[in-house]
């Protein structure tokens, strides 16, 4: 259980001091990019106390209809959506819903394109990537990141130190599937609570308010 968002940023940046990838790789290679909004609070956090440079990374779910708590996939930084087409099968998602809320999640990352980076473009230059959110139920927000950056290395492979070794994907709390998945990926996971039964991220928090959008602005300002 986390007090809130600083609380487990602390806890995490703990965790992190003492990892083997942190040590090894000089201030100035490292990058650690938060998933907005809440992740930014925790990011933030933990780029401080590893004197490291800190960044958000656009990447936004896709709400299930008449749930929109559960990801039915995401759309990364450049509008690229990423489906889990098992689950829209499952709950049998129309094209026409789908089409709609892509979308309205593609208006709200250019929106916080604009509010959060000013339209600047990601500078992932880096040895190590610390993705950092403030917490995985499904999972599929985090999985369309890494694929993300796994696309942009190959793009700009030339300009980007990026392989799937230099990830850490770093969350406070993640049901025990959405850990499993990560891990699958062949990329390394730092949770401090892992659970087969959790059913909201909020529950692992004393405090868990929403974080505003103004929030994150002051923050980043702070970089």
């Amino acid at each position: 259980m986390f007090i809130d968002r600083l609380d487990a940023g602390t806890k995490l940046a703990q965790a992190l001091k003492d990892h083997p990838l942190v040590q090894k790789i000089a201030l100035a290679d490292r990058l650690v990019l938060s998933i907005p909004r809440g992740g930014v609070v925790i990011g933030k956090k933990i780029s401080i106390q590893l004197n490291s440079r800190h960044d958000v990374i656009l990447v936004k779910k896709l709400g299930a209809p008449f749930q929109s708590e559960l990801a039915i996939g995401a759309i990364a930084e450049t509008g690229q959506p990423f489906i889990d087409q098992s689950l829209v099968n499952q709950i049998r998602v129309d094209d026409s819903y789908l089409r709609e809320e892509i979308n309205r999640v593609r208006a709200k990352i250019a929106m916080y394109k604009t509010k959060f980076r000013q339209d600047k473009e990601l500078n992932l230059a880096a040895h190590l990537t610390i993705l950092v959110d403030d917490g995985m139920a499904t999972g599929e927000t985090m999985k369309a990141a890494i694929a993300w950056l796994q696309g942009q290395e190959k793009t700009h492979s030339k300009t980007y130190h990026l392989s799937p070794t230099t990830y850490l994907i770093v969350v406070p709390v993640a049901a025990s599937n959405a850990a499993t998945d990560i891990r699958a990926l062949g990329v390394e996971l730092v949770c401090l609570e892992e659970s087969s039964d959790l059913t909201a991220i909020g529950q692992f928090y004393e405090r868990f308010d929403q974080v505003t959008d103004e929030e994150v602005i002051k923050l980043l300002a702070k970089n």
